[in-house]
């Protein structure tokens, strides 16, 4: 990188002082990947001085940092994109913003339908759809079924889809939980979920740019368990004999989601899967109809 974007770089940094920003642990990166999204370049192009960066383009990169200093706008808000499991999603603040913890619950699903050869899967509380998209993307399942009850987000998920290439094998259906789905009279070999679970004390403690996400999708309850109470409950109309339940958890609460599945003998096979930092992540079991 020349010296000139270098010092500029630097000047950004304590300028907006960006060193204080909670949602980067390296604001010079922060700035390089907005700059690439600028210059809808390669990050590895704007470190080697492959793009020509002129003050039309540093006006930009000051417009989308005084968004995220002083707007307290999270950096994917800004650029409208995440990456999650090598693909590209677009977000905005209609839908959660996806974390690399998400990725476990993905390669769980991965597994076992490749085991099992499973063909239909169901992803409820979808939101921008990037679970469902990401898990056809490297299965043979026949379809995945997105759903969620935010209309909004539910027209994320559904550019998501276009942007993956993947619409004849998706279907996408607005609905609170499992309510619409009764009508179809469907079935599944699996059902995933990344539901709301924070607690109403952790929701009453959250970040400036967390709040600017959309509390729908982030409250589960005052003890952030009323999805996973849902889920469990009714999964059992939609799941065929020898089906998977795969949910993503708080890193704390797999023992009360534990305790929700214990009390349904139709739930085998019960047992929680951690993230690469050894946390709980995912809760999986088996369905058997008695």
């Amino acid at each position: 990188m020349n010296s000139k974007l270098n010092d500029k770089i630097t000047k950004l940094i304590q300028q907006y002082n960006l060193n204080s920003l909670e949602v980067t642990q390296n604001p010079r990166e922060l700035i390089i990947m907005l700059l690439s999204d600028i210059k809808n370049c390669s990050i590895a192009n704007i470190k080697l001085d492959m793009v020509r960066i002129d003050d039309e383009d540093i006006t930009a990169l000051e417009n989308m940092i005084d968004k995220i200093a002083n707007d307290k706008l999270p950096p994917q808000y800004v650029t409208n994109k995440e990456y999650i499991y090598g693909n590209m999603f677009f977000v905005n603040e209609d839908v959660l913003i996806p974390r690399q913890d998400t990725e476990t619950l993905i390669e769980c699903a991965i597994d076992v339908i490749k085991e099992k050869q499973y063909k239909k899967m169901l992803d409820i509380c979808t939101g921008s759809g990037v679970i469902g998209i990401s898990v056809i993307k490297e299965t043979k399942l026949d379809e995945v079924t997105l759903v969620d009850v935010s209309a909004e987000a539910l027209k994320v998920a559904r550019k998501n889809v276009e942007l993956n290439g993947v619409s004849n094998r998706c279907n996408i259906i607005e609905s609170n939980m499992f309510k619409s789905l009764y009508k179809l009279n469907t079935k599944y070999d699996i059902i995933v979920s990344n539901p709301p679970y924070l607690t109403k004390a952790e929701m009453n403690g959250i970040s400036e740019f967390v709040e600017k996400e959309p509390s729908l999708a982030l409250y589960g309850g005052k003890d952030g368990l009323d999805y996973y109470k849902i889920i469990f409950e009714e999964a059992k109309n939609f799941l065929n004999n020898g089906g998977t339940i795969a949910v993503e958890i708080g890193y704390l609460q797999a023992e009360e989601v534990l305790d929700i599945i214990t009390g349904y003998t139709e739930y085998t096979d019960v047992h929680v899967v951690q993230d690469i930092n050894n946390k709980n992540r995912v809760v999986m079991c088996r369905f058997q109809n008695k």
